[in-house]
């Protein structure tokens, strides 16, 4: 090792060991100052011994201890995890995965790289504070290692530690966006190192997808999914004879295939070059400034099939990366924050709400067990934990999330308290379809999904990425949404599913939809309209009776959950805050359901008004309806002027899906039809004799005959295993009495399925959603009645009333049970004979002696129960240890109330006689 950069090395050593940056604890461990010659001890016994300090401190010598030597290594971590750092030439790889290139060195140059592992996303140094900068310890660290000054300069690297940068991130979009702020770091602070010759950055590359042929001979490898999706339509008729592996990331690919990629380096080595006629620095700037003009204008012009992703190639412009590679995370985040019109869904709760309508039953099932459903069927490709999170928040119904959860809530979900943030861990929760969500999305619509949506986007023979659903309603309004994505961000409020429901009925009725205003399930505060586009939420403030200077508020406005709001009052007890001019004292007594806080105000001599209360006390919230983005119909994005331009959007998607099922629909129940006029032909012909079996036939002959009578059906009209799979019992008069009815049927369904309209399918399946949700609304509300309605004829059955209006004046008359409060079996199922007067007298006695033993159990104290549950142990055990013992002529004492002799059972002989010993017990 050369004296200059031993100097070097000893420079950031003894930085490193500053005060400012490391603990006194390790400053006074580390001993008296090193020394060159210590330093180069140091480096080489740690190359060669790893952290067995005990050899390495022998190595360097001079009375430094074990402690020494580890707190020098603790102090200067980020150095020698590079290997051999100081020798000059290095290339420094920023990798996200450490083994992968650790298993790649042996094919390498020990003393040609160094590796430092990046933690995930590297902070945007372009819109972050230089207070953010400073303390960002992976920044600082790059910064040294690299030997990197400030406000420097650099027309060469001769002054650098290392010479040149390779990055090493996963393949997919997230990958892409490390690279994109690694550079982003380079150019805001060192512009002029992405301008050298040669180049500073490059990029190492790895396989995203790997294909082989079955038969073992060929191989590909691809290293962007557009370049793959290109080579699968050129394949699409032989993809079976491939095997497909994805790469989800660097951890994905073994120590054997590191080692390969290394061998050949410049194979997957990809430099940074300037742009001959474009300004680089505007496209790097563009991207990740504060302003989102450009990612705007980047995005509404990018085309997917424009992806950079031409495998020979050895160099990449700044510009083509940042318009191409980086506007593809862009995209890819976008669609992961930006919700579809048609269903209001992101694409991780899509995929949830796919494997959950895929499920045979809607059993209660863990959070964490749908976790695992989606991650095996549809790969997901983020962290379990954020689709944990995602499922959770798709069940809570606490005021201000969802107006109709499309999952219920089996646990303790989180509350309006801390804003759905206090739920319980997802191993501890249970979920499953809420019942209004199968009427939402039908399963008509599940049966003709294709056709409706187009197919699924299939990878690994797995349906990875469920296409958008058809609601029966814009489902985005009902629950709203929220998301910030690059270049764009949106926000629509909650509307009430009643009105949503009125409007498309409107334009089912060639009417016009009418204003909604925001609207949110439990809330009790106001909503007004402050403007164009603006809402004002404001909580409830009573004054307290007697003390002019108390306030109870009952109620928070929108998206101010109970813990911050309680958080705000504290700080103005301390004098902190805006609201310490007016808090004197206060007294939370809310639940997770219920806000009830009592405050007390200073006095002062102004008197103000319950509005400035409010503002004061920070009772008010607004929400914007002005930045509704969402992706339409063509999955593109689009801004939303208003709630009823959503919904006309919605209606013309949704009916034009109403069609095609109705087509196919049709298509089916004719395909039905001709099998069973084929079915009755074929069977008649049998019984009348006209088709003879003749077992001297083959299969063949046997089809060709067939061939000649009848019509086939199937793909290809080839298929006629429906009439030659029939048993012999099949042709009979019964079976053939029952297909003519199945005949008769199917032709029915035909006729009333040609006379309904898509529009009359749609209102009707409207109808039952506002019935499902009215039950379940009015169901809530516990009312009784006296028990004799029915005799009294105060209640009365009419036979032309449906199910639903039966139960509708039910709910307005009794009071339910059950889990949801919705259930009235127990007295719709009831049997007209139950009608009678014994029936009603033997009612009110059970009712009497349900009230009796209520009143016995509500006197008895726990400490009772318990006494006479022991009493009764005591007594069984003394009657078995009395059984026990069968001697004749003993008395037995017997406890009161139990007749021993009953417990003690002897046999004799049929013939022997009372002065007989007993021979069986």
């Amino acid at each position: 090792m050369s004296s200059e950069n031993s100097m070097n090395a000893n420079k950031n050593f003894n930085k490193e060991a500053s005060p400012q940056s490391k603990t006194k604890k390790l400053k006074k461990k580390l001993g008296p100052q090193w020394t060159k010659d210590e330093l180069e001890r140091f480096y080489e016994a740690y190359q060669k011994h790893g952290r067995d300090w005990k050899k390495v401190a022998a190595s360097v010598e001079n009375n430094r201890s074990v402690d020494m030597v580890e707190a020098l290594f603790s102090m200067n971590q980020p150095y020698l995890s590079l290997p051999e750092a100081s020798v000059d030439g290095l290339a420094a790889i920023m990798t996200a995965h450490y083994s992968l290139f650790m298993a790649g060195l042996s094919s390498l140059q020990r003393k040609t790289y160094g590796v430092y592992p990046l933690q995930g996303k590297l902070l945007n140094v372009r819109i972050a504070s230089q207070k953010s900068i400073k303390k960002n310890r992976e920044l600082q660290n790059i910064k040294t290692i690299i030997g990197l000054k400030d406000e420097t300069s650099y027309t060469t690297t001769d002054s650098l530690r290392y010479k040149h940068v390779m990055i090493m991130t996963d393949q997919d979009e997230d990958g892409v966006h490390i690279k994109g702020l690694l550079i982003n770091f380079f150019h805001h602070n060192w512009p002029q190192l992405l301008k050298l010759n040669p180049p500073f950055l490059s990029e190492f590359r790895t396989p995203i997808v790997k294909v082989k042929n079955r038969n073992g001979v060929e191989a590909k490898s691809f290293y962007s999914m557009a370049e793959y999706s290109e080579w699968k339509e050129q394949e699409a008729d032989n993809l079976s004879k491939w095997e497909t592996t994805h790469y989800k990331g660097l951890g994905t690919h073994t120590s054997e295939e590191g080692c390969e990629y290394f061998k050949h380096i410049d194979n997957h080595k990809r430099v940074f070059v300037c742009d001959d006629d474009k300004d680089h620095g505007v496209a790097i700037d563009g991207a990740f400034n504060g302003n989102s003009k450009y990612r705007k204008e980047m995005l509404e012009n990018f085309d997917p099939n424009s992806h950079h992703h031409e495998t020979e190639a050895r160099q990449i412009t700044f510009t083509d990366f940042i318009e191409k590679d980086l506007a593809s995370f862009f995209m890819a985040n976008m669609k992961r924050s930006v919700p579809s019109m048609l269903d209001g869904l992101k694409p991780g709760q899509r995929k949830i709400l796919h494997c959950l309508l895929k499920r045979s039953s809607n059993e209660d099932i863990k959070v964490s067990q749908v976790s695992a459903l989606v991650l095996t069927h549809c790969d997901y490709y983020h962290s379990e934990k954020a689709l944990n999170n995602t499922i959770i928040k798709m069940a809570q119904h606490h005021v201000g999330s969802n107006n109709l959860p499309l999952l219920q809530s089996l646990g303790q979900f989180g509350t309006r308290i801390a804003g759905g943030q206090d739920a319980a861990d997802p191993r501890y929760l249970r979920t499953k379809l809420s019942p209004e969500t199968r009427i939402l999305f039908p399963k008509e619509d599940d049966k003709y999904a294709d056709a409706l949506t187009g197919s699924l986007n299939v990878e690994d023979r797995k349906n990875t990425e469920p296409t958008p659903y058809y609601p029966i309603v814009p489902m985005v309004l009902v629950n709203g949404c929220r998301g910030i994505a690059s270049g764009w961000s949106t926000f629509i409020p909650n509307y009430k599913l009643k009105d949503v429901i009125s409007n498309v009925e409107r334009l089912l009725n060639d009417e016009r939809t009418e204003p909604m205003d925001p609207w949110y399930e439990g809330f009790e505060g106001t909503i007004t309209k402050d403007g164009e586009n603006r809402y004002k939420t404001f909580g409830r403030l009573e004054e307290s009776s007697g003390n002019a200077e108390t306030r109870l508020v009952t109620e928070l406005p929108i998206e101010v959950w109970t813990n911050n709001y309680v958080s705000s009052l504290d700080k103005g007890k301390e004098n902190r805050g805006k609201v310490s001019a007016f808090i004197e004292n206060y007294l939370d007594r809310s639940n997770d359901t219920t806000v009830s806080i009592q405050i007390e105000l200073k006095k002062t001599e102004k008197k103000m008004t319950p509005e400035e209360e409010k503002e004061i006390l920070g009772l008010t919230t607004m929400l914007s309806t002005g930045n509704m983005y969402l992706f339409d119909e063509n999955d593109m994005i689009k801004k939303y002027e208003s709630p009823q331009e959503i919904i006309e959007d919605f209606y013309k998607s949704r009916l034009k899906a109403y069609n095609k099922r109705k087509k196919h629909m049709l298509m089916e129940l004719e395909e039905e039809l001709k099998k069973l006029q084929c079915r009755v032909a074929f069977v008649t012909d049998v019984m009348n004799g006209e088709f003879k079996f003749d077992i001297k036939r083959s299969r063949a002959q046997l089809y060709e005959e067939v061939k000649g009578k009848y019509e086939a059906t199937g793909r290809g009209l080839t298929d006629y295993s429906f009439l030659l799979d029939l048993s012999f019992l099949s042709c009979s008069k019964e079976t053939l009495q029952d297909l003519q009815d199945a005949r008769e049927n199917v032709n029915r369904k035909i006729i009333e399925v040609e006379t309904l309209t898509p529009k009359a399918i749609w209102k009707s399946e409207l109808q039952k959603l506002r019935d499902v949700t009215e039950i379940s609304m009015s169901s809530k509300l516990k009312r009784t009645r006296s028990p004799g309605n029915v005799r009294n004829g105060e209640f009365r059955f009419d036979i032309k009333r449906s199910c639903a209006q039966l139960y509708e004046e039910v709910i307005g008359k009794y009071e339910a049970i059950g889990r949801d409060l919705t259930d009235y079996s127990f007295l719709l199922d009831l049997p007209i004979s139950s009608l009678s007067q014994k029936s009603l007298r033997d009612l009110q006695e059970a009712r009497d002696k349900v009230k009796h033993e209520i009143g016995e159990v509500e006197t008895l104290t726990p400490v009772d129960v318990w006494k006479s549950e022991l009493k009764k142990l005591r007594e069984v055990i003394e009657i078995s240890s009395s059984a026990s013992q069968p001697l004749e002529g003993q008395k037995i004492s017997e406890p009161e109330g139990i007749s021993m002799s009953s417990k003690l059972k002897r046999t004799r002989s049929p013939g022997s006689t009372s002065g007989e010993k007993e021979t069986k017990r």
